[in-house]
């Protein structure tokens, strides 16, 4: 204003002589520029603040064209920084995207060509082999070895099936099986099915640790080893007999005879049989009505534990990580305490004597480069063991190669 007052004064006073009106003309103020103050803003560590100022160019610029100098500093940041982000504006997005694409398919060609080079390897020092293989045998296993192999398979294909047919069942048909069908079986089994069968390797897999279960209308929470012989010897039939409170008769939902998990249960808790099979539908004796003892039997680990769950009075076993998973999910069951011993892996180390170790058979020599010996060695991996470890059942073989002391002997 200054600058122009002389001028603009002028143009007035000639204006007032001649009798015309000033003319209306733009007035160009020479441009103020001041900083952006930003007070009381705290920011964490890591954390950024943006500011976004929008210029705008006179109608005649050129496009793209920034004709103001403009410059970004700042003070008082304490270990920050004023980052001036039009240098990275020159990577356009659309030559960002094309750079991407250009990127990825190189990669993704290098990636082929390696893979066509070499065998596919599922983990460290393990390849793919060739052929398919069957895994018969334990079904309370079954679900685990889905686990395990459902990372195999995402590199060696759909090769690998599984076979419910109970843990000595399994072994039974590995040692009855033709010479040119073991290189492409195996059977897993809970604990060792004492079948006597030359060429028969037993593999450790795993420690599985077992729990009785009880629904929970039955009121007990603890028993001990005998309490619990005598509840399948007939001595004990009704949960009064064990406890105060109302009568509720014992239903004992047991395992059939080819279950691996049964033969651990007479072998290491009660010294001799489950019993009698007295019962189809679990709530009375309907296949032996003179019978004291009501006693069903159920094919899996899941309709244990769904029968557990729903049948009053009933009591019955599976392993642990089964039992803790179906009381996560709200099933209606407890897990017993053995005398002093809940079960667990370390409890298992000082008395608990409720578990068995997890083998995984084959007949003969496995023949190099087959899927049996491949799945076989991607057992052994870390992947493996880990796998096992996470979904709570402790692998033989430790990070050394070494055994698991609970698999020793």
């Amino acid at each position: 204003m200054r600058r122009s007052l002389g001028e603009r004064l002028g143009v007035l006073l000639k204006s007032l002589v001649a009798g015309r009106p000033e003319p209306e003309r733009a007035v160009t103020l020479a441009p103020q520029w001041h900083g952006v103050r930003l007070r009381n803003l705290a920011l964490q560590r890591r954390e950024a603040f943006k500011l976004v100022v929008v210029l705008r160019e006179p109608d005649d610029a050129l496009d793209g064209e920034v004709t103001k100098d403009i410059s970004c500093s700042g003070g008082h940041l304490s270990g920050g920084r004023v980052l001036d982000e039009r240098q990275q504006r020159k990577l356009t997005w659309p030559r960002a995207a094309v750079a991407m694409g250009l990127l990825l398919t190189g990669v993704l060609l290098t990636t082929m060509l390696v893979a066509f080079s070499r065998p596919q390897r599922v983990s460290e020092g393990v390849a793919c082999g060739t052929g398919s293989l069957t895994v018969v045998g334990s079904s309370a296993f079954m679900p685990v070895l889905a686990e395990l192999v459902e990372p195999y398979e995402q590199v060696c294909g759909d090769v690998i099936t599984p076979e419910k047919t109970g843990s000595i069942g399994g072994v039974r048909r590995l040692a009855g099986a033709d010479s040119g069908e073991t290189g492409g079986l195996a059977a897993l089994s809970d604990g060792e099915p004492r079948i006597a069968e030359d060429g028969l390797v037993a593999q450790p897999l795993a420690v599985i640790v077992y729990a009785v279960v009880v629904g929970d209308g039955a009121g007990i929470d603890s028993l001990t080893p005998d309490e619990l012989r005598g509840i399948y010897s007939g001595k004990y039939t009704d949960w009064n007999q064990l406890r105060r409170g109302p009568s509720l008769p014992i239903r004992i939902i047991g395992r059939g005879q080819e279950s691996g998990s049964r033969l651990t249960f007479e072998s290491t808790v009660l010294r001799g049989t489950e019993g009698e099979l007295t019962s189809d539908s679990c709530e009375r004796a309907d296949r032996s009505p003179a019978a004291d003892v009501i006693r069903c039997e159920r094919g899996s680990e899941t309709d244990v534990l769904a029968e557990v769950s729903t049948t009053r009075g009933a009591i019955g076993y599976v392993d642990l990580p089964s039992a803790v998973a179906a009381r996560t999910e709200g099933d209606a069951l407890t897990i017993v305490r053995l005398g002093e011993h809940f079960p667990s892996i370390d409890t298992a180390r000082h008395g608990y004597p409720f578990w068995t170790i997890e083998y995984l058979y084959t007949r003969g020599e496995r023949e190099e480069g087959s899927t049996l010996a491949s799945f076989v060695e991607y057992l052994r991996s870390g992947t493996a063991r880990a796998a096992l470890a996470e979904m709570g059942y402790p692998p033989c073989l430790d990070g050394d190669a070494g055994l698991h002391e609970l698999c020793r002997g």
